[in-house]
């Protein structure tokens, strides 16, 4: 079938009348809505001064009013958009270049309409950015009807990846803008304090430091061709490093189309020998190191094969002993509050380690491993100063089962600091994506856009949680990632630095901030108008009409987030009760 049936003027007057009831149904009750909501309150638009302007002529609008009326501009404005797109579909495929040409005209400057409503709030600079990339989002969309009309595969995908990172930019702009503290908050008054000190004798005792006590597991490839290649030693990495508690447990996995072997041919002593048996093409072999020390093996079958694994130790254990540290008073100018100080007689508990090498107070102890400095409180170790990057594939076929989750594996667990850097692989013959659905409190949405076959995607998670994504072209493919932060373990008696300590002062500015997240919304509008714009280009008039109807729902739900996030950052200029959501 082809890609663009050529449309009748009855449907093209059809789909025009719809959206011309869409029109009067969808934007232009939202104002009477807000007439019929209080009609006292009306008047007192006409009367007072201030607030926003409103759309129904020169009136003004305060309190509750005043944000109604802000959500409701803002809806009109964005369900405006969706129309534009949906007249230039009609308009384009109906070979009447006059009245597309002036429905984009139509369209460009109501994304300056757009921009410039949120200005007060946005700032001239973000503004000007959003109406350019606002205006983009129409002119690349005309780009897609072209090469669509024109059956061009070829431009129209590489038009589409253009598309998504248009939205991406407006989602980061809008998000950046809009995310951040709101204006009203308080400002508590500061000043520096002057706390008298004294000499701290801390009880000390030997720190036995755990490792990360994670088994990850390593992984040795056994490479293609390497039964046949004489000149290749076959095993990749063939020379390994791994660390007890951290990741001992190496498998080997056979890539070649020949069975090989992994004996063991040295091992330290106290280690035991170790061989896999034949390993099959596409099948593996694991074995957990105990033992720390070298290792060497090689392939009973193919004895040019030979590889070597250096096991190396993880726990480490630093000497104490009580430490005295000598105080004294120190005074601080411009300070607001005295508190009475002495010597302090502190408990043992819990150190926070940053990983690496430590330093110790009380002899200068250096142990080897990286730098670590320990401050008092609890321990928290890192685990090794080794970032490894984990991978999830997009399997083949992913594209077409619809009974298979597609990511492989859909359940991915990670660990800040060592392999929180993630990167997904398209294996599949379709282009997919990995777009963020859930994501945990204080961390931002991600987005891949469109992942060619054979390319690929990386994402950093850098907040503790549980994040779930999805394929926004393939919906059916869905996966996990737990991303866990650094352990806690108990340590040993804390040390404490002596002398008086001095509490900076000053002014500190508090309140709740606005967080946005819109590139999901961003996202699924832009899949929606594509099978919106191939629905009706294939002569699905009424399937077309009802992805149109599913757009104007999703924009209603931007408008009001954009809008609500407004009215919480500026409260003075709205005093509204609560912020709004309409059906």
């Amino acid at each position: 079938m082809n890609m663009l049936r050529k449309t009748k003027t009855a449907n093209i007057v059809a789909a025009i009348s719809v959206i011309a009831i869409l029109i009067s149904s969808s934007i232009f009750t939202i104002p009477i809505f807000a007439q019929n909501n209080d009609n006292e309150a009306q008047q007192d638009q006409q009367q007072q001064p201030g607030g926003v302007a409103s759309p129904q002529g020169n009136q003004t609008a305060t309190g509750q009013n005043a944000s109604l009326t802000f959500h409701d501009e803002m809806r009109r404005m964005w369900l405006e958009h969706d129309i534009y797109m949906r007249l230039m579909l009609v308009t384009y495929t109906s070979d009447n270049m006059e009245d597309f040409n002036a429905t984009v005209a139509k369209a460009l400057n109501a994304q300056d309409e757009l921009a410039n409503f949120t200005a007060p709030y946005l700032g001239q600079t973000n503004t000007q950015n959003l109406s350019t990339a606002l205006k983009n989002h129409i002119l690349i969309y005309a780009q897609l009807l072209t090469a669509a009309k024109a059956n061009d595969t070829a431009t129209l995908n590489t038009t589409m990846t253009q598309w998504y990172d248009n939205a991406k930019e407006i989602s980061t702009l809008l998000e950046t803008a809009l995310s951040r503290v709101p204006a009203g908050n308080q400002t508590v008054p500061g000043g520096n304090q002057t706390i008298p000190g004294g000499n701290q004798t801390v009880p000390g005792g030997n720190q036995t430091i755990p490792g990360d006590n994670q088994t990850k597991m390593a992984v040795i490839w056994i490479l293609n061709g390497a039964g046949t290649n004489t000149s290749s030693l076959g095993y990749s990495p063939a020379n390994a490093t791994v660390i007890l508690g951290i990741n001992n447990t190496v498998t080997w996995i056979n890539d070649d189309t020949l069975p090989h072997t992994v004996t063991s041919t040295v091992v330290p002593a106290g280690a035991s020998a170790f061989d896999s048996g034949i390993i099959q093409p596409d099948q593996n072999y694991t074995y957990t190191f105990t033992v720390v020390g070298a290792y060497q093996y090689y392939c009973t079958l193919h004895p040019w094969m030979m590889g070597n694994v250096n096991v190396m130790g993880g726990n480490q254990t630093i000497p104490g002993g009580n430490q005295t540290i000598p105080g004294g008073n120190q005074t601080v100018p411009s300070g607001n509050q005295t508190v009475p100080g002495g010597n302090q007689s502190v408990p043992g508990g819990n150190q926070t380690v940053p990983g690496g090498n430590q330093s110790i107070p009380s002899g200068n102890q250096t142990q080897p491993g990286g730098n670590q400095t320990i401050p008092g409180g609890n321990q928290t170790i890192p685990g090794g100063n080794q970032t490894q990057m984990a991978v999830i594939w997009i399997l083949n076929g992913a594209g077409t089962n619809m009974t298979a989750l597609g990511y492989s594996p859909a359940n991915a667990t990670v660990r800040i600091g060592w392999n929180n850097t993630v990167t997904w692989i398209n294996n599949d013959t379709n282009p997919h994506t990995v777009t963020s659905t859930v994501v945990p409190a204080g961390a931002l949405a991600f987005d891949s856009g469109i992942i060619q076959p054979d390319q690929n995607y990386t994402y950093t998670f850098t907040v503790a949680g549980a994040y779930q994504y999805y394929c926004s072209l393939h919906p059916w493919m869905r996966g996990n990632v737990t991303v866990i932060g650094n352990q806690t373990v108990p340590g040993g008696n804390q040390t404490i630095p002596g002398g008086n300590q001095t509490i900076p002062g000053g002014n500190q500015t508090t309140g709740p901030r606005v967080n946005v997240s819109i590139l999901q919304d961003m996202n699924t509008h832009l899949n929606l108008t594509m099978r919106m714009t191939m629905e009706y280009l294939n002569g699905n008039y009424t399937a077309s009409l009802l992805t149109f109807q599913e757009i104007i729902k999703g924009t209603l739900k931007l408008a009001d987030t954009i809008s609500n996030a407004i009215i919480t950052m500026f409260p003075s200029q709205f005093t509204q009760i609560g912020t709004v959501s309409r059906p």
